[in-house]
This record gives structure tokens, sequence and C-alpha cells, in this order.
């Protein structure tokens, strides 16, 4: 009995292992997938901010703009790195 019920938790295991790990990384690349469409967003409005005079010191956003950019940047290439994976 005690092998009987070994063998059903290494078959539960086995199951709950495999199938997330497919999802996930689906799961992963959609969430990279909108977090870079809210970040290229956030972009066009920080610039819109600093084109429109609504701050005393526009300059101040050059900072958030080459964030947003380096962010952008990381994204995509995990993006692309992860749909190479396929």
């Amino acid at each position: 009995m005690w092998r009987d019920n070994y063998y059903d938790r290494e078959h539960f295991l086995i199951q709950t292992t495999v199938k997330p790990r497919q999802r996930s990384r689906q799961r992963i690349l959609s969430i990279n997938c909108h977090s870079l469409k809210e970040l290229r967003e956030a972009q066009r409005w920080l610039r819109l901010i600093k084109k429109v005079p609504l701050l005393k010191n526009p300059k101040l956003l050059d900072e958030l703009l080459l964030e947003t950019e380096e962010l952008i940047k990381i994204f995509v290439t995990s993006i692309k790195t992860a749909g190479k994976k396929k």
C-alpha cells in the first residue's frame, strides 16, 4: 500500500512540474510583452510632458526617460530570447 501511494505522489509531482514550466514560459513572455507596451506608453507620456511645458524644469524628466529607454531595451532583449527558446 505504501508503494502505491509513493507512485501516485511521484506521478503527481511529475505532472505538476512538467506542464507548468511550459505554461510559465508563455506566461512570462505574455507579461513581458504587456510590460513592454506599458513602458512604451510611459515613454510617450514622459516625452509629451517634456515637450509641452507642464513642468517648470522639464530637464528633470531626462533621467526618467533614460531609465525608461534602458528598461525597454532589457524587455526587448528578454522577449527575443524567450521567443527563440520555443
